[in-house]
């Protein structure tokens, strides 16, 4: 079995560092939709009934 973490396999390496910012990036995503999702729901908690006509 070939040792995917070279470079003559085809899958390319990353450092340290970049594994890094991949993890960063993939948390900051799901803060961002769960920030989302909250204040979806708070403000719909907050809104006044809407009175037919």
């Amino acid at each position: 079995m070939p040792n995917l973490g070279d470079g003559s396999s085809g899958f390319p390496y990353l450092s340290a560092r970049g594994r890094l910012v991949i993890k960063d990036a993939i948390m900051l995503g799901a803060a961002l939709v769960t920030m989302t999702d909250s204040a979806r729901v708070a403000l719909a908690r907050r809104a006044p009934p809407i009175r037919p006509g």
